[in-house]
């Protein structure tokens, strides 16, 4: 449903210095008046309150031209227009709307929506999503209607985007085009933040992933230390029992060994034949020397030889008998003796002239026995030493095995002192573990628990300590960063939706403006046939070129132009700069009639266009008017006989003590009165 205007009331707006109320009930309004009354400010005054800026439709130069400067000037003045459904009551809830707007002398701006204090943005996209402008045709001021022909093909797209209701969707596309350059840069800078927090988040999760795999060695650790324990106490138990085995074993051994070692020293005692051996060696000893003192007690039978050689052989031999009697040793004995024999036979066989005595030949026989005698104990002494040897040798390896005994003993007992000692050690850990739940174990299995509890140390020293500030700022570093993540998946998703959203208003503004175009276009030859006997048509500039930015109600857009080609069966004419000013007129009122039949829009507000009209073109024109105010509402400023008879209702507007009085009269309930 369509908007239609219902009421208007000014006031210290221009020349309404005091206070004017126009009511609309019906679709064909026609304001008129003399010149100079005022009737065109009552358009300003539509235009101003739906929001208008602009300076040059507005007619002034400044803000504070539009207060009334009359004797009774107002330092404020204001502008009220209520709009309500078509077909409804103004009673209904929700039925009317009310737009009001302020200015005080200062220049500020007051704007209401229903009595709520708004931003004119607010009223610019309401009155935008009713199809309702003050730009393009809602409000067609005096000498304006030429504008479409006027304006740049960029212009024109602009004003056809407004009839056309696609204003709506440009400040859509606008406000999503601004919201995402909002997001991008708001994901630039999340995503910038996130970068510069991830090297520290790293740095934190590393130190984290470091604590917990420390705390799980830790308690891996724990669990080790108690399954060491009690296989430890399991297999010490075992172990103890072992020992006293080899305790009782060894102490066994040790008894045997000391029984082993008391025998061969009894053999040693009992087969030593050393003293028998001294024993004859002595008997020799004692036989040269007796042998010895014979020889030198029987020296005398030879002192009677006088002879020099003699003297000095037995003064030799009793030198020798002197020191072999002195002597031990039996070998030397035999050594000097056979020297004294060697000197003796000499002296004898100088005398041999001489009569031997009786003495001598008992001293060779005496001498000769006790050579029987050391000869008979010789071989005694070479059996003995034989035997001596034999018996050394059993001496020895007896010895050896003595040795060897000896040895094991010892071995034994300190293998028993070994196993003691390890035996207390045992009793000493048993007695520590003692608290200690005992599992069965292998000694392998463990080995295998030992070899790990040593590489988890191992890998706990690598690991080092926990750098407790890193993990303090590193969770403050991890919220805000799980933060920036959410904050930016959820930026990218917006942008995403705002991206898709803009491509979706882009396609729905181009279709709905290319459809608009071919809808006009088939007004358009309509109208201007029958006003002027010619063809009109517009057409949108190739896609293909660059679109230029432009100012689109105070959004900077890119927008294609328009361009208009007319034909004329009598006339070489292709562009419409080469129309006449009247034929630029028609041209105007057809395109005004062919929008308002495609677009429908709620109301329109026309200031003296059909001003240049002959009387068959004003007749065209009323009747047009008649035909389209079936849909659109229309509030006229004419002076034109054919338009003013077309009205359902005529206001007046009179200059009274320099302020604008406006009054109504519905024309029709006049004409009957007249004719009654």
């Amino acid at each position: 449903m369509h908007l239609r205007l219902r009421e208007l009331e000014i006031f210290g707006l221009k020349s309404f210095g005091e206070k004017a109320f126009l009511v609309f009930p019906s679709n064909l309004n026609v304001i008129l008046g003399p010149n100079g009354s005022g009737k065109s400010n009552v358009v300003d005054s539509i235009r101003w309150g739906l929001g208008d800026q602009s300076s040059r439709n507005l007619r002034i130069s400044e803000s504070e031209d539009l207060l009334y400067i009359g004797q009774k000037g107002n330092n404020l003045a204001w502008v009220r227009i209520s709009l309500e459904m078509e077909g409804a009551s103004h009673k209904e809830d929700g039925a009317t709307f009310e737009i009001q707007r302020k200015i005080h002398r200062n220049g500020e701006n007051e704007y209401f929506l229903n009595n709520e204090p708004v931003r004119l943005k607010d009223i610019q996209k309401f009155l935008a999503e009713n199809q309702i402008g003050t730009r393009g045709f809602t409000i067609v001021n005096q000498g304006s209607a030429d504008l479409f022909i006027k304006a740049s093909p960029e212009e024109r797209y602009i004003m056809l985007s407004e009839i056309l209701g696609i204003r709506a969707l440009e400040i859509k596309k606008f406000e999503t085009k601004r919201n995402l350059e909002q997001i991008r840069e708001r994901l630039k800078i999340a995503k910038m933040k996130l970068h510069s927090l991830e090297p520290q988040a790293e740095i934190f999760s590393l130190e984290q992933q470091k604590r917990e795999r420390k705390v799980k060695i830790e308690a891996k650790l724990d669990e080790l230390f108690i399954a060491i324990r009690g296989k430890r106490k399991f297999l010490l138990k075992e172990r103890i029992e072992t020992l006293k085995a080899e305790i009782v074993q060894t102490q066994k051994q040790l008894e045997v060994s000391e029984k082993e070692l008391e025998e061969s020293s009894k053999d040693i005692q009992q087969t030593s034949t050393q003293e028998k051996l001294s024993e004859l060696r002595k008997q020799e000893s004692e036989l040269w020397k007796e042998r010895s003192n014979i020889l030198e007690k029987n020296l005398a039978s030879v002192t009677t030889i006088k002879s020099k050689k003699k003297i000095t052989a037995i003064d030799f031999v009793k030198e020798k008998l002197n020191l072999a009697l002195v002597l031990e040793g039996v070998d030397e004995i035999k050594k000097i003796i056979k020297e004294i024999l060697k000197h003796i036979k000499p002296a004898e066989k100088n005398e041999q002239g001489n009569s031997v005595t009786k003495t001598n030949l008992e001293i060779q026989n005496e001498i000769k026995k006790i050579d029987a005698k050391l000869e008979e104990i010789k071989v005694k002494i070479i059996d003995e030493e034989k035997r001596e040897k034999e018996e050394r040798e059993k001496i020895n390896q007896k010895l050896l095995k003595f040795k060897e005994v000896q040895n094991k003993i010892f071995e034994l007992k300190h293998f028993e002192e070994k196993l003691i000692e390890e035996s207390k050690s045992i009793e000493i850990t048993l007695n520590e573990l003692k608290s200690s739940e005992e599992q069965s174990a292998t000694q392998e299995e463990l080995g295998t628990l030992i070899r790990e509890e040593a590489q988890l140390k191992t890998e706990l020293l690598r690991l080092g300590d926990i750098n407790d500030e890193i993990i303090y700022k590193g969770e403050r570093i991890l919220k805000n960063l799980k933060v920036l993540q959410k904050e930016t998946g959820d930026l990218d998703g917006s942008y995403t939706k705002l991206y898709n959203l803009l491509t979706e208003y882009q396609d729905k503004i181009k279709t709905a403006f290319d459809d608009g175009i071919k809808k006009i276009n088939q007004s358009l030859i309509e109208y201007f046939y029958k006003l002027y006997g010619g063809t009109a048509k517009l057409t949108l500039r190739d896609e293909k070129k660059v679109s230029k930015k432009t100012n689109f109600f105070g959004i900077e857009i890119s927008v294609s132009g328009v361009h208009v080609s007319v034909e004329h069966p009598q006339k070489k004419i292709k562009v419409l700069e080469a129309l006449s000013g009247g034929e630029k007129a028609l041209f105007s009122i057809a395109l005004i009639f062919a929008l308002i039949k495609i677009s429908e829009p709620p109301f329109l507000v026309l200031d003296e266009i059909d001003a240049a009209l002959d009387e068959q073109n004003s007749y065209k024109f009323s009747e047009f008017l008649k035909e389209l105010s079936k849909k659109t509402q229309f509030i006229i400023v004419s002076h034109n006989r054919s338009t003013i008879e077309s009205a359902d209702i005529l206001f007046g507007v009179s200059m009274q003590k320099g302020i604008s009085k406006v009054f109504s009269l519905k024309l029709k309930e006049a004409l009957k009165t007249i004719e009654n």
